[in-house]
């Protein structure tokens, strides 16, 4: 995923969908001209969606890695923190702030007083914003790591996470509780920092990364609803591996920046809560980008197809084209100029790193288009060197390789980045010069056209059904 606030969190609607749309055929008639004036209320609800049972019986938590082998963390925001170690029991509460290190002996946590807390190697620890009620050793208003991330709040059907005061990781402001893991694996002062929040407060902090915070209302909630969307999904699948976390915070899966001071972003949330792009009874992985450039790629030319990652097949991540609205984006268009060493460089530093045959290219040549999408979008390239040997790569694959950091090549800049794999290369005597279409892979939603849409009177509902084809909309809890 690709780029660019406080109040509470979203509450359940009091209102049922077939209950909203009942109430709003009442009033079309005031209406009428944002609705299209039209008698089905377009993009609201259909009678199927409105009917149609939720896919999970509450709102689930969310696991999120906010830190990734660092060396220190600093936690306060709030008084004090109950400190316990997730598989030994030990509970003990610390004043704020508290310093966070690991060694080869284990993870110690020291607080304001100089106390501290240590765990033997291998332990994962779980911090706890204490609220000042109840005794540490019973407090159970949060949930811990090694149960799954369910609840032990008393009442089963509660979750308490969201009530839990703020903290504050390293300046930034986040809900929930953090759980700490040591990775020896990265080197014996390395640990991962993982931040549990109940989703619908998880999502102010993607949305206003994910967008420009000035955006239009309605584009951030087009944009909530495919990050719950893509939560939700990548949630499932990490639980059924067994992955300790859930979602990286970062581009490889949704930029997540903690507790916004963005009331827009949680007003769309709040405006969309619960609701996800579905097809077939289940949620789809509502990928997105930030600009498609005009020509939407379908996810089966850009993503794995095995039996692992099926998903990939449904018809609403596929697409035959569509108007685009995204004219006004800073990479709607695009123009680099390299040097064939360079760029010979890169392909085959790239080709190292992923084992493929590319590894051996001499003196680029040429490249060619090797396959198209339904969109008219490039999805494979042949690339030629000086000794006439042809190698076969993906368009996306190619635009990482081309932005491959590699000894003897030129650091990169804005001016000199690949921004999509929907691109034309020419080669001229020892330059090489790169005419691209948009920033991202270009599956589901372009972002600069969600924009450009509501700004043409668009609401979020048939927004997303434009972006995933065939798709409804349906309520997940």
């Amino acid at each position: 995923m690709q780029w660019a606030m406080e109040s509470a969190w979203g509450r359940n609607m009091t209102m049922t969908r077939r209950g909203l749309i009942a109430a709003l055929a009442i009033i079309s008639g005031v209406l009428g001209g944002a609705l299209g004036g039209c008698s089905t209320l377009e993009g609201l609800f259909t009678e199927e969606e409105a009917s149609a049972p939720t896919l999970m019986r509450s709102e689930p938590d969310i696991r999120v890695r906010v830190r990734k082998g660092t060396t220190t963390a600093k936690i306060d925001g709030i008084a004090k923190f109950v400190v316990r170690g997730v598989n030994s029991g030990k509970v003990q509460l610390l004043s704020a702030p508290i310093t966070l290190a690991s060694s080869a002996g284990g993870l110690s946590i020291t607080d304001m007083a100089g106390n501290k807390a240590d765990l033997g190697a291998g332990s994962d620890l779980e911090i706890i914003p204490w609220d000042g009620a109840g005794a540490p050793n019973g407090y159970d208003s949060a949930a811990t790591i090694a149960a799954g991330g369910q609840d032990r709040a008393r009442d089963p059907k509660k979750s308490v996470i969201g009530a839990l005061p703020k903290l504050r990781l390293d300046g930034v402001g986040y809900p929930g509780f953090v759980v700490v893991r040591p990775r020896a694996d990265e080197g014996a002062d390395r640990f991962d920092v993982l931040a549990v929040m109940q989703m619908e407060e998880y999502l102010p902090g993607v949305v206003v990364k994910e967008m420009f915070p000035k955006w239009p209302q309605e584009a951030f909630a087009v944009q909530a609803v495919a990050s719950r969307s893509y939560a939700l999904h990548e949630r499932e699948r990490a639980r059924k591996l067994g992955r300790w976390f859930d979602v990286e915070a970062t581009t490889a899966d949704q930029v997540y920046g903690g507790s916004p001071a963005n009331a827009a972003a949680y007003d769309a949330v709040r405006q969309t809560r619960g609701q996800v792009v579905a097809y077939g009874g289940e949620i789809v992985r509502a990928y997105y980008s930030s600009t498609c450039g005009g020509r939407a790629a379908s996810a089966r030319d850009v993503f794995p197809t095995d039996s692992a990652s099926s998903f990939n097949l449904v018809g609403p991540l596929q697409t035959g084209g569509r108007d685009a609205f995204c004219e006004t984006a800073t990479y709607y268009r695009w123009d680099v100029v390299r040097s064939d060493d360079d760029v010979s460089r890169r392909l085959r530093a790239w080709g190292r790193a992923s084992g493929k045959p590319i590894a051996d290219i001499r003196r680029v040549r040429a490249f060619g288009v090797k396959r198209t999408g339904d969109a008219g979008r490039p999805t494979r390239f042949v690339v030629t060197d000086d000794s006439n040997t042809n190698y076969e790569i993906a368009a996306e694959e190619l635009r990482n390789a081309l932005n491959t950091e590699t000894e003897g090549a030129t650091p990169l800049t804005k001016q000199t980045r690949v921004y999509s794999g929907d691109m034309t290369l020419e080669v001229w005597a020892d330059t090489v010069r790169i005419r691209g279409r948009g920033f991202g892979h270009g599956v589901g939603m372009c972002q600069w056209c969600a924009k450009g849409m509501v700004e043409r009177g668009k609401k979020w509902q048939p927004c997303i059904r434009v972006f995933y084809p065939g798709c409804s909309i349906r309520r997940a809890y």
